[in-house]
């Protein structure tokens, strides 16, 4: 486990500290004292409700840029589940819950669209009480390599949200005066533009990737995000461009239709503190890292994450 000592030096100064509450009075019912975490962690969660549509769900994910939604009781706000951008991707081509569409509605992408999020939700969630220290959840979201952890209270209702980029945030100072490719992924993953939205969203779900850049002859020109994919699909259902017999056929669309093009890279020399702050200003979790305008890594907010967790780890 990670040592209070250690990651306290971590984020020492960043002018986030846990509010200072005063001495602990026993009285029933007993106040329960928020931990550090909620320093950092958003408050007005947006959430959803398990009948709640896939396509509502998307359409809040593209609008809002997020990731991830959780699924809440209406009347209670207890947590019952979550939904990931990954989730919709999986369902819609890219792993098993694919199978959903082919077996019970034969195809029909427009009829799943209609779904209602219960049934690919994930319902053995990876939560963070409120009374938890910064120390406590970097640990947990590394340990379950996840980008970002609901905050709930003692009797489960969600009263936050933490991700990765809440971290980065915290930490940029940490990065300054180190060196892109001193983190950066070298082995990467990449997509020709060629290939159909099926294939890709196959590849990412397989992988565990969120995005795929986009390569021609070693050169970067776009890159296809989970949210690229989503988008598509409610953007030709809602104009009727997909009908209840072309599910597949619609996910055969290359995908340099589809991609992110003119994308902003980095380069393996530039300073990581420079570069964290560039992604939270362009709200972006990655930035491809090139040379000569060909791409030779990718720079992650898990990269940076994790390696400042591993620097406090115990050896």
């Amino acid at each position: 486990m990670f040592g209070r000592k250690g990651i306290t030096t971590l984020y020492k100064g960043a002018r986030v500290r846990a509010k200072d509450r005063g001495p602990v009075h026993f009285k029933t019912p007993l106040t329960v004292h928020e931990g550090d975490i909620m320093s950092i962690a958003k408050r007005n969660v947006v959430t959803i409700t398990p009948i709640t549509a896939i396509k509502t769900a998307a359409s809040i994910m593209v609008k809002h840029s997020f990731r991830r939604l959780p699924i809440v009781d209406a009347g209670t706000n207890l947590l019952l589940g979550i939904i990931t951008s990954t989730d919709i991707v999986d369902f819609f081509g890219g792993g098993d819950k694919f199978q959903i569409i082919r077996e019970r509605y034969q195809g029909n992408l427009l009829a799943a669209f209609n779904e209602a999020v219960r049934e690919i939700m994930v319902k053995d969630v990876v939560t963070i009480t409120n009374t938890a220290s910064i120390n406590e959840t970097l640990e947990k979201m590394f340990i379950n390599s996840i980008g970002g952890v609901p905050v709930v209270t003692h009797d489960y209702k969600v009263v936050g949200i933490v991700t990765e980029m809440d971290f980065v945030k915290l930490l940029t100072d940490k990065f300054t005066g180190k060196k892109v490719e001193e983190l950066m992924t070298i082995e990467v993953i990449t997509a020709p533009p060629g290939m159909s939205i099926l294939d890709a969203a196959r590849l990412m779900i397989r992988n565990g990737f969120r995005r795929l850049p986009v390569v021609r002859d070693e050169n970067l020109i776009g890159i296809l995000t989970s949210t690229d994919i989503i988008a598509f699909i409610g953007k030709n259902i809602v104009f009727k461009k997909i009908s209840t017999t072309q599910a597949e056929e619609a996910l055969k669309t290359r995908i340099e239709e589809i991609m992110t093009e003119g994308v902003m890279t980095t380069e393996p020399s530039a300073d990581l503190g420079s570069v964290a702050k560039t992604m939270i200003e362009r709200h972006t979790g990655a930035l491809p890292v090139a040379e000569d305008e060909k791409l030779v890594g990718l720079i992650t907010e898990r990269d940076l994450l994790f390696s400042l967790i591993q620097e406090v780890a115990p050896t």
